[in-house]
């Protein structure tokens, strides 16, 4: 095999699984500390394991399934979870920081403009936040919290990052929605 594909495909491996890894240590943040196992549960008290699954966690029974049985199942796979940095160090991180660079986006800035363009293509973020969505309306300072929780910084310094004054804000990438996810990409 020619060695610069070789190279191409182990950093495409490569990515997929940083990504992979991101996007399961957001999940599992907002789904532990954010409270969201809660939310697994509909008003029948019926469990649908396919959020679990989706994010590499099987459960063999599924019967009998009380929110405090999944909080221990996921605070589990919290444990055996690696960490890793809120931006990506392939592809899309070095974009990120590039844009950020150009544009003077704060290292906090670009790890939630990182987070709202994840959420945007992966569908089991997506699906998470979504959640939040299904029992109560999400607005911009449940957003706040949300992502003070999946990123692990103060919510007064995520609300500083994304106040009308801030570099987001100012640049128009991200703009506050009035009807859903409470703050969304701007998109063409």
């Amino acid at each position: 095999m020619h060695p610069t594909l070789q190279t191409s495909k182990s950093q495409a491996v490569l990515i997929g699984e940083q990504k992979e890894e991101l996007v399961r240590q957001w999940a599992l943040r907002l789904l532990i500390e954010a409270q969201g196992y809660h939310l697994m549960f509909n008003n029948r008290n019926y469990f649908d394991d396919d959020m679990l699954v989706s994010i590499g966690i099987a459960i063999e029974d599924t019967t009998d399934m009380t929110p405090t049985k999944v909080l221990r199942i996921l605070r589990q796979a919290a444990k055996h979870q690696t960490l890793v940095p809120n931006l990506p160090t392939a592809y899309q991180g070095n974009n990120l920081s590039l844009l950020g660079d150009s544009l003077s986006l704060s290292s906090i800035e670009q790890e939630i403009l990182g987070f709202l363009v994840i959420k945007e293509q992966d569908s089991r973020l997506s699906n998470i936040i979504e959640l939040f969505h299904q029992r109560r309306w999400v607005g911009s300072q449940q957003l706040v919290t949300m992502l003070s929780i999946a990123l692990k910084y103060p919510r007064n310094v995520i609300s500083q990052a994304l106040s009308a004054e801030a570099p987001l804000r100012q640049c128009g990438l991200i703009s506050p929605e009035d009807h859903h996810n409470g703050i969304e990409l701007l998109t063409a």
